[in-house]
């Protein structure tokens, strides 16, 4: 069996987060906080002479706040959502109206990579994929000392396992 090929991209930067894209509760004497990125999207379009079927991404990293300083907080769990822009390569199907909203998924899938689930397998490769969107970032955690806004920072390494198309 022939080996897969990898490549990566990283996200790293330090953003103060404040409303509209921060929420915080207090219990007890416990601040609560739930951040929901409002960024616009970042693409990552891989370069090459042919397009490439994606096996596997995988994140390693952090996303952390400054733990000293009125806007230090402990991040408990991250979310990235990354949407690859290619061929589906699961079927279609018809959706029969529910109770769940349930959607076909559309062409261009998107996942959730988190702290706890940084990697998604993939039996069947996504296809002919083109751009990689970071469409969304989302953390939560405890301890904000100031809870009007929490001072976050992160360096995240995406990393594509792929083979290239026709091989």
């Amino acid at each position: 069996m022939d080996c897969l090929r990898s490549f990566s991209f990283i996200s790293s930067a330090n953003e103060n987060a404040v409303s509209p894209e921060i929420k915080t509760w207090l219990v007890g004497t416990n601040n609560y906080w739930l951040y929901n990125s409002t960024n616009p999207q970042s693409t990552f379009s891989p370069v090459g002479f042919k397009n490439i079927n994606v096996y596997s991404i995988q994140t390693i990293g952090n996303v952390y706040s400054l733990t000293s300083g009125a806007n230090g907080a402990l991040v408990e769990d991250w979310t990235w959502t990354i949407q690859c822009i290619g061929q589906n390569a699961t079927i279609g199907g018809n959706v029969v109206t529910g109770g769940f909203s349930i959607q076909n998924q559309s062409i261009d899938p998107t996942f959730a990579l988190s702290k706890f689930s940084p990697i998604i397998n993939f039996e069947t490769p996504l296809q002919s994929i083109t751009n990689f969107n970071l469409t969304g970032f989302r953390a939560q955690g405890i301890g904000a000392e100031n809870i009007a806004n929490i001072n976050l920072a992160w360096v995240i390494v995406f990393n594509v396992y792929y083979k290239f198309e026709g091989e």
